[in-house]
């Protein structure tokens, strides 16, 4: 009896430790002839077979989701053509990927927030790379594209661009340089390129470059100044959002529009830079930016979007050149300590008038140069009178608000020219007297 119980619990043992062994090991498909392993002990992913792997519309659709914690290494085997969107995306402890040369296409979001991938090496046949492929890497250091590559190309610095590198699609999140300048065959900046960056604080933009796209520079949280040149004409959404440490901003007339949260949430922006030939603010554009303390909008701006500078706390001196632009009635949301300066009947005198908000007036140069301008008048909505800022008495106003008459102004001028009369007349009548 004793050898019989002895017996079972070596056989209930054995059984265990081959239960254990397996379940250490997981494999299905991954596409129609694409298989998987994991060997959840060496953290290694195998992909083999040939063709394309199969695309996930979320990450947590992959058949070794519930795994994910455990790849370490993925190994893509000899044959396979495509990687599929999301194949990797949120493998957070993946620290290395080998890709043979069978892959010609990696899908978007492929490798996205794969957190502690250092670096990746694409080999000569991968011709198509989908938006964010390697999107929120942040230790991702090096991007190395094979030499023989028509389609793309990388630097140095591990910067992944087209072959031509007149588009640059993705700066290396885990960089540690401080400064980067972009090369001037460069036209383009693709969306996402510089997102996350933790250590960049200046970024020279070449005079090449032409766009930059959505997102591009988004979190960047060390970059400390920007200058858009003038040969950029189209920037978009959310370029610059959340650029914590940015605290000057250069904007160039030919953009046209500043796009949607350009500028959102940059709470250290204090000096930004609006050249003539801006057109529009977008909603949100600087939304956020609790630091900035005066912003002139030239001529040349005809539109000012919803809470375009809702929340700029400190935001003390709104100068608005164009008498007819249109202002949505939350554009200076939440701006408690603004003073409006904007031409007498101006849209931003009407829009301080219906707000309850200080404004002053300005006068235009008689030469018409719309920058070169004078304070006529400062106007307390709370007041009845016009406070005049030459003799500082206050004027009733006569009718409705309107412009400050010119009469007073006049005043010194007529009691000259009569002086000058009657000193005429008085000479004139003493000769007349003398000659008799």
């Amino acid at each position: 009896m004793k050898k019989l119980f002895v017996a079972c619990l070596v056989l209930l043992l054995t059984l265990l430790c081959v239960f254990s062994v397996s379940a250490k090991v997981y494999s299905g498909e991954c596409g129609d002839n694409v298989n998987w392993k994991l060997d959840t002990d060496s953290g290694v992913l195998d992909i083999t077979g040939y063709g394309d792997m199969d695309h996930y519309v979320i990450a947590g659709d992959q058949p070794w989701a519930t795994q994910m914690s455990d790849v370490k290494k993925v190994v893509i085997g000899e044959g396979v053509t495509n990687i599929g969107i999301r194949s990797f995306a949120y493998c957070y402890f993946l620290t290395e990927v080998v890709i043979p040369n069978s892959v010609e296409a990696i899908g978007t979001c492929a490798f996205e927030n794969c957190k502690v991938l250092k670096q990746v090496v694409l080999p000569a046949n991968v011709s198509v790379i989908g938006d964010d492929a390697f999107g929120s890497c942040d230790s991702l250091e090096f991007i190395y594209v094979d030499e023989e590559n028509a389609s793309y190309s990388s630097d140095n610095f591990g910067v992944l661009y087209n072959k031509e590198k007149t588009e640059l699609i993705q700066y290396p999140n885990g960089s540690a340089l401080a400064t980067f300048e972009i090369p001037d065959t460069v036209t383009s900046i693709k969306a996402n390129a510089f997102l996350s960056n933790r250590a960049l604080e200046f970024v020279k933009i070449s005079d090449s470059v032409t766009k930059i796209g959505e997102s591009a520079f988004k979190e960047c949280e060390k970059l400390s100044s920007i200058s858009i040149p003038d040969n950029v004409t189209k920037i978009y959404d959310k370029a610059f959002c959340n650029c914590f440490s940015l605290k000057e901003a250069y904007i160039s007339g030919n953009i046209g529009k500043i796009p949607e949260q350009m500028f959102y949430n940059c709470e250290s922006l204090v000096k930004v830079t609006i050249s003539e030939g801006v057109t529009e603010i977008a909603d949100f554009a600087f939304s956020g930016c609790e630091k900035l303390e005066e912003i002139t909008l030239p001529q040349s701006v005809s539109e000012i979007g919803r809470k375009a500078f809702d929340d700029c706390s400190s935001l003390e001196k709104i100068t608005v050149l164009n008498s007819d632009a249109n202002i949505h009635h939350e554009a200076f949301y939440s701006c408690p300590e603004a003073t409006f300066y904007g031409y007498a009947e101006s849209s931003i005198i009407e829009y301080a008038k219906e707000d309850g908000k200080t404004f002053e007036v300005l006068q235009e140069q008689s030469f018409n140069d719309p920058v070169t301008t004078e304070v006529l008048s400062e106007v307390q909505t709370e007041e009845s009178g016009i406070e005049n800022t030459n003799t500082g008495e206050t004027e009733k106003l006569s009718g409705s608000d309107g412009p400050v008459s010119n009469s007073d102004s006049m005043a010194p001028l007529l009691l000259a020219i009569i002086v000058v009369l009657v000193v005429g007349f008085g000479v004139v009548v003493f000769l007349l007297v003398k000659k008799k």
